[in-house]
């Protein structure tokens, strides 16, 4: 099933029962110019896939965003895995996350997310949230901590 089916079916549940039980979805590779960048600074991944989970969906979707209006609308996040490979990516010297962006939302990863895949557990390089950019992010990504990677 396409990934963009899936989180549709992630976003169904939540508002049918209040929370997610399927496990995580991949959306697609991590572009090399992240992989080399991590290498480069001595990181790895047992798998060089991006995932989503449902924690990572609740976490973008929490209503404090909403309030603030800073949350991503739920189509957008579904649309990520297809328009992922044609974003900028950036690196946050300061978390140490990867911030995919459109310049409209920010999609942040992190590489070191424990979460149950075929049984064990591994750390994959997951959504921890996203966020609705004001401005476009001309504020946000001309600050000193952020540098380009794509």
């Amino acid at each position: 099933m396409q990934p963009e089916r899936l989180l549709q079916n992630y976003f169904e549940e939540y508002h049918n029962t209040g929370y997610i039980t399927a496990g995580p979805i991949s959306v697609g590779k991590v572009d090399d110019a992240v992989l080399k960048h991590l290498s480069d600074r001595g990181g790895y991944l047992s798998r060089s896939e991006l995932y989503i989970t449902a924690r990572g969906i609740i976490h973008a979707m929490r209503e404090r965003k909403a309030r603030a209006g800073i949350q991503v609308p739920e189509s957008e996040l579904i649309r990520f895995p297809g328009n992922k490979d044609e974003m900028s990516v950036f690196f946050d010297q300061i978390t140490g996350n990867y911030t995919y962006t459109d310049f409209k939302n920010k999609y942040i990863f992190s590489t070191g997310v424990k979460v149950k895949l075929g049984g064990k557990t591994e750390r994959l390089f997951c959504l921890v949230t996203a966020t609705h950019l004001r401005n476009n992010g001309i504020t946000e990504f001309g600050l000193g901590k952020y540098t380009k990677i794509k």
